[in-house]
């Protein structure tokens, strides 16, 4: 499984307060568990949020 389609559930522990004006993007800290180390910390990446989860 590459990156593009890796899933995991993690708990947001951080919100940036701003909004980059050219890219329409925000930081935002996750917490989770990476036993296999596939996901090395400090990566950008693309989330999509499922709260009913």
């Amino acid at each position: 499984m590459g990156f593009s389609e890796h899933q995991s559930k993690a708990v947001v522990k951080a919100v940036d307060r701003v909004i980059d004006a050219a890219s329409h993007t925000f930081q935002i800290s996750l917490e989770m568990s990476t036993p296999d180390y596939r996901l090395p910390a400090g990566v950008r990446c693309s989330v999509r949020f499922n709260p009913s989860e």
